[in-house]
């Protein structure tokens, strides 16, 4: 089954493969495995320009307010079974949300273990292509902008990657896109005893506290070659 609840997360996350945006996702898991997210989007001032000019020069661009077709998203979240409690643009480029999952959610079956106190999230570059492959063409549009090697298949270091952007679009945009990051955190409903993040991206945590911090380049998932996995171990709170 598709892990539906860490796809949404890519697919924010491939909508704004050309936003240099700093996405920001907070992600709290309950002791009964139910949980909840909440994402934060904010791009970067360069960035969201050149993208609302991209939008008003298509032709293809229906939506000329947002990057994000915010009832289509609402709709198939709750299609999928997620609880939104509220989901609304704040720019062109910038969006807010908080949704809530099940606990017999496939994503959440396969991810956390409670009575192991185990928690892992995956990140392949064939789930970045196949859900690429699947967006709408207006999504799409954006997401090749920057023709990601995520996305294209070229073998592509991150400092030739970063070249191509500066050759194509600028120092700006390169500044804004080498900058921004992927960062989450994780609560977890009991005290964290390690955690690990490989091959890209930091984590920090404090033993015995509940907060795990992750923070992936942006950079980094656009090339990514491998999979990125992280861990992380808690001591059950009913322990």
């Amino acid at each position: 089954m598709r892990r539906l609840f860490f796809s949404f997360m890519v697919s924010v996350t491939i909508l704004l493969v050309f936003s240099g945006c700093a996405p920001r996702a907070e992600i709290k898991v309950f002791p009964n495995g139910n949980a909840s997210m909440k994402i934060k989007i904010i791009p970067g001032k360069t960035t969201e320009e050149v993208l609302v000019r991209f939008a008003q020069m298509s032709d293809t661009q229906e939506n000329k307010d947002s990057i994000f077709d915010i009832p289509d998203i609402k709709e198939n979240l709750v299609k999928q079974g997620f609880t939104v409690r509220a989901l609304e643009k704040k720019s062109f480029a910038g969006l807010e949300a908080d949704i809530g999952a099940r606990w017999n959610q496939s994503l959440i079956k396969s991810v956390l273990n409670t009575k192991k106190g185990t928690i892992d999230f995956h990140l392949a570059p064939e789930d970045l292509k196949e859900i690429h492959a699947l967006l709408p063409d207006e999504s799409k549009e954006y997401a090749d902008l920057l023709m990601a090697p995520v996305f294209t298949g070229e073998e592509l270091s991150v400092d030739e990657y970063k070249a191509v952007v500066f050759s194509a679009y600028g120092e700006k945009i390169a500044k804004e896109l080498t900058q921004s990051s992927f960062d989450f955190t994780i609560r977890c409903p009991g005290k964290v005893q390690t955690a690990s993040i490989e091959p890209v991206g930091k984590v920090t945590y404090q033993k015995n506290a509940d907060t795990v911090k992750a923070v992936v380049p942006l950079v980094d998932i656009l090339t990514l070659k491998e999979k990125v996995n992280v861990h992380i171990e808690y001591k059950p709170s009913s322990n």
